[in-house]
């Protein structure tokens, strides 16, 4: 490392020699915004290029796992609340009270994709105009604020919002790389965006590589690190690759 330091980096440009690429064409020029992209960005509208990134492929993948999930955690859900209701009632109250929970989870309503999309819309209005009274308020049927009464619930009753994000999954918890793969629970996401950034760019000839780093405190994030020589300390570490030169 000290002699890299004093000499540099030795010549590895290996010319207009292709073998020495595991790609089928030569990275020449410089890094630039695809033609693909540049053409959506001017004649999509804002929601289709946020599409370009995270295809309707990917929502509809998800909305398909929320569902299992929901399904496998209903024999969990019902012996839970037999547990709680035997505590808490006389044996027939307890009985009667538990079959109208499980008839109760039995006949949820699969989650389609558009409503993902649309709970996610109501979290982004939430970060333009929230409430410090909670996250519930926003249901209000009297006016609270900026926000008239009853604007969320044109868009989704409440329940329905609780049920989405109590089940929201992007991957199989029984899959086999559940246990061995930390970003497991996130890898359609990062999977679909790389391949989406990717489609969006064209790398030249230079690149470089650093580190990036996602701000989260969040005790729930697996894959969290401490990084004290960041201005933001705890987050998700990435590895980026960067054009030089852009256009």
């Amino acid at each position: 490392m000290r002699k890299l330091a004093l000499d540099g980096f030795a010549d590895t440009y290996y010319g207009e020699d292709t073998t020495q690429c595991h790609e089928d064409r030569d990275f020449t020029g410089s890094t630039k915004v695809s033609d693909v992209a540049i053409i959506a960005a001017k004649s999509l509208q804002p929601l289709d290029l946020f599409f370009f990134f995270l295809p309707k492929r990917f929502w509809r993948q998800t909305a398909f796992e929320s569902n299992r999930y929901e399904t496998q955690t209903r024999g969990a859900r019902m012996a839970a609340a037999r547990r709680i209701y035997g505590q808490k009632y006389t044996r027939a109250i307890a009985e009667e009270k538990a079959s109208s929970m499980e008839e109760k989870i039995c006949s949820f309503v699969p989650i389609e994709a558009h409503e993902i999309l649309q709970m996610i819309g109501l979290l982004v209005a939430r970060a333009l105009c929230p409430m410090k009274t909670g996250l519930e308020h926003h249901w209000s049927t009297t006016q609270t604020g900026a926000v008239p009464r009853g604007t969320w619930s044109y868009v989704m009753p409440r329940q329905r919002f609780r049920d989405i994000s109590r089940f929201l999954h992007f991957s199989d918890n029984e899959h086999p790389n559940a246990k061995t793969d930390r970003a497991w629970k996130i890898r359609p996401v990062v999977d679909t965006l790389q391949s989406s950034f990717l489609r969006g760019m064209d790398f030249g000839r230079w690149v470089a590589f650093d580190e990036m780093v996602i701000p989260s405190r969040s005790s729930r994030n697996s894959v969290r690190v401490y990084l004290k020589n960041k201005p933001h300390k705890y987050g998700t570490k990435l590895f980026a690759m960067f054009g030089l030169w852009t256009r």
